[in-house]
Order: C-alpha cells, then structure tokens, then sequence
C-alpha cells in the first residue's frame, strides 16, 4: 500500500498547492491568479513567472501542473476554486463543493504563514 492511497484527492491537491506556493516564497492573494510584488496583477499574456510574488489557490494549482490556465478548461471539481479563494467571510450556502473548500483552506494556510 502507497502512503499516500487512501488521502481523497482533494487533500494531496491542497498539499500540493500549498506546498507550491510556499517552496517559491509566494504569498497569498485573491481577485486574480497571480501579483507582483507591488500587488499589480500578472496576466496570462504577461506571464512571466519570475515576476510572480502572490498567487491564489488556482494560481498554485497552475504552477504545478495541476491545473489548466484558463478559466474555460477547469474541471467541475476545481470550478469555484476562486470562490473559496476570494472571498472575505466564509460561504455557507453552497450545496456542492466545487473546490470552495480548497480554496478556503488554502487561504487559511496561507495567510496563517
């Protein structure tokens, strides 16, 4: 048995995220994908991404190969990543998680470092 087999993969994507964000000495932000050091928003037609100093849940996600940039190709169970992400008090009325919860989490992890 691996060690990691019975983890839902929603964890290991946390984990992954989280992990990502902190090896690359980024911090957190929300509204957009990713921020330079001045809090100005990094586009995907100015990706450069050694001007990357903030990044968001998805943003994390995009750096280490778990997730597709745009936001037309996410997959239903990463949708609302951003929602989770974003937001200043915490959503409860959703009836589905569509990635809410990791967003969330990632920001609550993120901004606790």
């Amino acid at each position: 048995m691996k060690a990691n087999e019975k983890i839902p993969e929603d964890e290991m994507l946390l984990a992954e995220a989280i992990a990502t964000a902190r090896s690359r000495r980024l911090g957190w932000c929300f509204d957009y994908m990713f921020e330079d050091a001045d809090g100005v928003p990094v586009g995907s037609c100015q990706f450069v991404e050694s001007k990357i100093a903030k990044c968001c849940a998805y943003g994390a996600l995009v750096l280490s190969n778990r997730a597709p940039w745009h936001h037309g190709s996410r997959p239903n169970s990463l949708r609302h990543v951003g929602t989770g992400n974003d937001m200043s008090s915490y959503w409860s009325t959703y009836t589905n998680d569509f990635g809410e919860s990791l967003g969330w989490a990632f920001r609550c992890a993120m901004e606790d470092a």
